[in-house]
């Protein structure tokens, strides 16, 4: 199944999610703390390139290890294809009105609104709860760094209840990025998003 947004309709959609995320208000108080500036704008292009563009349910896969689940919402094209993944703050429920909040990399926001914004934006979606993409669907390193991203992001970390992050912040937010920093790059057809059809 392909993943993430059509490259057509995610250009838009993304830098509007992106401008007013929690992940660039931490971006600015890295900054304060000392993050150098290119390197951190760097790493949160790639976070956010990989993991709202085409990863998203790696992410909400290693969440659900965690949280289980029925936290995950999977966002789908009419045809089945994901445009893209969250992790609920509360349990979800096949066939019941979402309720809550979400976290993904970009940060938290209502589910109701992440659903009329992905409608407004792409296409109508349909809503899908418990779905995990499947183990072999990591790539090489993926889950190891994904747990750095999940303790070194705020709002991850909380609705995951793991513990406070270790310091230094500037350089753990570094290395959470570090992967998806070297991947960017080279991420295959399979991992990237793909054109509807």
């Amino acid at each position: 199944m392909a993943q993430g947004i059509a490259p057509a309709d995610a250009v838009e959609w993304i830098q509007r999610r992106l401008a007013g995320s929690d992940l660039i208000r931490h971006y600015f108080d890295l900054r304060e703390a000392g993050l150098d500036a290119t390197e951190g704008a760097d790493a949160v292009g790639a976070l956010a390139d990989v993991y709202v563009l085409g990863r998203c349910a790696a992410l909400a896969a290693v969440a659900a290890r965690i949280v289980g689940r029925d936290r995950v919402v999977h966002f789908n094209w009419p045809d089945g294809r994901l445009a893209h993944a969250v992790v609920a703050c509360t349990p979800q429920h096949p066939g019941e009105p979402l309720r809550g909040d979400c976290v993904d990399v970009l940060g938290r926001c209502r589910l109701v609104d992440m659903e009329a914004d992905l409608r407004s934006a792409i296409a109508p979606v349909t809503v899908e709860i418990g779905a995990i993409m499947p183990d072999d669907g990591f790539l090489e390193g993926e889950a190891a760094s994904l747990a750095l991203v999940c303790g070194r992001l705020p709002w991850l970390r909380r609705t995951l209840l793991l513990p406070p992050a270790p310091e230094p912040a500037c350089s753990g937010f570094l290395e959470a990025a570090s992967w998806a920093r070297a991947a960017r790059p080279s991420l295959d057809e399979r991992s990237r998003p793909t054109p509807r059809g």
